[in-house]
């Protein structure tokens, strides 16, 4: 019985096998080349067909499903400062790292911390 040699993968379906792992690829590379997720972190490609015979055995439906397992996106990290009122109310200040209005060498302001002000339950 002859077998489909595995570089002929190109002409099943048409070359949709080849052209659906192509895609998952660029979309693992990409995900790979993206700053906003952890560069060591593995990555995966999952291409499963799935054969379902008839009755009579001389037919089969054949479905192709691939799967990419993506690096998350890294969290965003910083720092606040929290400042509690007796009325309920909290600040949360952004840490800069120089002093907000302070002209760097460049002739750059250092830029205004981010400020958030909220009401909490009182205990």
């Amino acid at each position: 019985m002859p077998f489909l040699p595995l570089e002929k993968l190109d002409l099943l379906m048409g070359g949709a096998v080849q052209e659906r792992f192509r895609i998952a690829l660029a979309e693992v590379l990409s995900n790979i080349r993206d700053p906003n997720t952890r560069a060591t972190e593995k990555r995966s490609i999952a291409l499963t067909l799935t054969l379902a015979p008839y009755a009579t055995r001389d037919t089969a439906q054949m479905d192709v499903t691939v799967k990419t397992k993506l690096a998350a996106a890294a969290p965003a990290q910083t720092t606040v400062y929290l400042a509690y009122s007796d009325d309920g109310l909290v600040t949360a200040s952004e840490k800069v790292d120089k002093i907000p209005g302070q002209i760097d060498m460049d002739g750059r302001e250092a830029p205004t911390p981010n400020i958030v002000t909220f009401e909490t339950k009182k205990p």
